[in-house]
Formats: C-alpha cells, sequence, structure tokens
C-alpha cells in the first residue's frame, strides 16, 4: 500500500525503496508525551524513492505503510501528531538532526478532501539547507492517515521549488482508497 510510478503523473527518476528510518521517533514521542510506537511496529513496507529535478531544483515524494500490533498504538500516534505542540517537536528535531538545516517552519494543516473519512493529519512548511556552501530554501508537506493498526505516510520534500500544486492531492487521491479497502 505504497505509491507506485502509475499513481504520479510526469516524468519521475525511481530510486531506491525508502528505508524504515526510526531516527528520531522516541525523541519526538518524548516532545509530544506519548509512547513510542516503534517497538509496536509489525510490519513496514516503503516506496521508491521518486524524484524529479530540474536544474538546481528538486521534488522527491515518498511513501511508507507501517503495521502495529494493536489500534492503541495507531490512535496514540495520531493523538500526539494533532496535538498543538507536533509542530515545534518535529521542527525541533529536524534541526537537531539533520546538518544544515535550519529556520524550520511547520504548521498542522487540514487533510486533502481526497483523503475521505480517513483520520490522519497533514504537516506542512518550510526550511532552509545548507547545501555545497549554498543556503538552500526548502518545504515539506506530508500526509499521515490511519485506519485501524495501518499508519500510511506521504511525504513531499522540496528544494528550491514550490511545492507542485495539486501533487499530494494526487498522491492522497491514490493510497486512501487502498486503505480504506484494506481488511
Amino acid at each position: 500500500m505504497v505509491l507506485r510510478t502509475s499513481d504520479l503523473l510526469g516524468l519521475w527518476t525511481v530510486g531506491p525503496v525508502d528505508p524504515n528510518s526510526t531516527a528520531g521517533d522516541a525523541q519526538v514521542s518524548r516532545c509530544l508525551g506519548i509512547p513510542d510506537s516503534d517497538p509496536d511496529e509489525t510490519a513496514y513496507a516503503g516506496s521508491p524513492v521518486f524524484t524529479e529535478t530540474s536544474g538546481a531544483s528538486s521534488i522527491q515524494i515518498t511513501s511508507q505503510t507501517s503495521v502495529y500490533n494493536s489500534v492503541t498504538a495507531v490512535q496514540g500516534d495520531l493523538r500526539g501528531r494533532l496535538s498543538p505542540h507536533a509542530a515545534t517537536c518535529v521542527a525541533q528535531l529536524l534541526e537537531a538532526e539533520l546538518p544544515g538545516v535550519s529556520h524550520v517552519q511547520l504548521s498542522l494543516t487540514p487533510l486533502p478532501a481526497t483523503a475521505g473519512t480517513l483520520q490522519g493529519f497533514r504537516l506542512k512548511g518550510s526550511f532552509q539547507v545548507v547545501q555545497s556552501g549554498k543556503l538552500v530554501s526548502s518545504s515539506v508537506d506530508e500526509v499521515a492517515l490511519a485506519k485501524d493498526r495501518v499508519e500510511v505516510a506521504i511525504d513531499i520534500v522540496t528544494m528550491n521549488s514550490p511545492q507542485p500544486a495539486g501533487l499530494m492531492d494526487r498522491a492522497t487521491a491514490a493510497i486512501a482508497p487502498r486503505l480504506e479497502a484494506a481488511p
């Protein structure tokens, strides 16, 4: 239940599968005051990293699906990520863990309409990062959807480029029905 090439319009370079990185999850969970759900994860699938590059600009989109041993673990994640402190906790993690990242500004925004009735959250924002000695403007758009014991996240990160209009809507429209249909 991850993004496929056929879900995306345009010419995307298909890279390696997005690994299951749990770096920083415990730190964000502590900041949010919720249990870390990583020990409760029983299965993971990542999409390839899809990249579109034009000159110094790039867009990457990935998705990840995690299955947990209980609905309680998923509901705890959602409760924490929907808290007023979520954007601050994630911003602190990005600045602390990623070299050269600064000026992180994140906010919770409504889910795309294409998410239907699924529970979830959307975190959007901008940051700056030093690449090859130059300060690069970047943006992030993350949608996480949940049903029962399953969480699906879709992430779009841009460098020197605005978020592509409609890309998150298309990606969410591809993933949401698959999650809804899951047993």
